[in-house]
């Protein structure tokens, strides 16, 4: 009786962290996604299956990162970037191939690299300087929570 009930709650809790994995994954994905079609000022109009495969990349990304904390702590740093951004790129390229946002060339795949590479840079420096924010409005609320306990 008490293993099933820890069972539970334990398939629970898994449940409700890559449930957040997947819809933060939705988050950055869909912003990432309109900035890009502003930024190459895309001129044809948006396929609804499109969208659905946008957010089946960005939840599964999500999903990604979520274990990329877990690559982390098992592998070095490095080569778990390495881990966490081929399989972004492999997500990534993918979606583009079935959306026909490239072609398999070697005239798209190097610059399509680049500029995959180029996002992630900026969405990681994105997600680093949220932390931060995150961090010093904790710390503050810390803080005031001292201060008013002395």
């Amino acid at each position: 009786q008490h293993s099933s009930k820890r069972w539970a709650w334990e398939g629970y809790k898994m449940l409700k962290t890559h449930t957040l994995a997947f819809v933060n994954g939705l988050l950055i994905g869909s912003l990432t996604y309109l900035l890009c079609t502003l930024v190459f000022l895309r001129t044809s109009a948006i396929r609804p299956a499109e969208v659905v495969t946008v957010l089946i990349m960005s939840g599964l990304i999500g999903l990604v990162t979520l274990h990329y904390r877990e690559w982390e702590e098992d592998h070095n740093l490095t080569l778990a970037l390495l881990l966490h951004f081929a399989s972004i790129l492999i997500i990534v390229g993918i979606t583009a191939l079935y959306n026909g946002w490239i072609s398999f060339s070697w005239q798209d795949l190097l610059p399509f690299v680049g500029v995959v590479l180029v996002i992630y840079i900026l969405i990681w420096q994105g997600m680093i300087w949220h932390r931060r924010l995150d961090v010093a409005a904790t710390n503050h609320l810390i803080q005031k929570r001292r201060q008013k306990s002395n």
